[in-house]
């Protein structure tokens, strides 16, 4: 679903560079982290399992938060 919300919703809501930036999060944070959950079944704590482990990887707070950001648009 996300690929689906990157190639088709996205573009429509957002400016080029933020769709890179997009497509950057989902890329290296959001599905090695989350890949195996289905978006329909994501909750809160899946949120605050991402948040947890870009933390301990030492990603900075803007980057993270970005990441979140992205999460709730899909």
């Amino acid at each position: 679903l996300v690929d689906v919300y990157l190639a088709t919703t996205a573009p429509k809501r957002v400016r080029a560079r933020t769709l890179d930036g997009y497509r950057q999060i989902a890329r290296d944070y959001v599905l090695p982290n989350l890949g195996s959950i289905r978006v329909a079944q994501l909750d809160a704590a899946d949120a605050q399992l991402l948040v947890e482990r870009m933390t301990a990887a030492g990603h900075a707070p803007t980057t993270i938060r970005n990441a979140v950001v992205f999460l709730s648009a899909v």
